[in-house]
């Protein structure tokens, strides 16, 4: 899995980071949507690796996925930052066209 970062994105983390060298991670949030299967797929700052998580190749940062739910992002993902939101997309289809700071800054229980 490979994971483009434009330069707008990478702008905007660098300055909203909590961290000097900050880790993200792709995350399939399944909150209040039913069943594990239905969800939406997001990112976050990582702060701590856990075990089944798997690197995600990024020439930038280190980027991490849960190794089950790799499956709901694809081989080739973009993170982009357009409109004051970010932006998770491949090149078939837009993943989650509004991410805000705020979610990205959110932990996850």
């Amino acid at each position: 899995m490979q994971l483009l970062i434009t330069h707008d994105a990478l702008e905007k983390i660098n300055t909203i980071s909590p961290t000097s060298s900050p880790e993200l991670w792709l995350y399939y949030d399944t909150e209040g949507c039913g069943c594990g299967v239905n969800g939406v797929p997001t990112v976050k700052f990582f702060d701590q690796k856990k075990r089944d998580y798997e690197l995600v190749y990024n020439k930038d940062l280190n980027v991490f996925v849960h190794a089950q739910q790799a499956v709901f992002f694809g081989e080739e993902i973009i993170l982009d930052f357009r409109n004051n939101f970010f932006q998770l997309k491949n090149k078939e289809e837009m993943l989650n066209p509004r991410i805000s700071e705020t979610q990205l800054l959110q932990a996850v229980n």
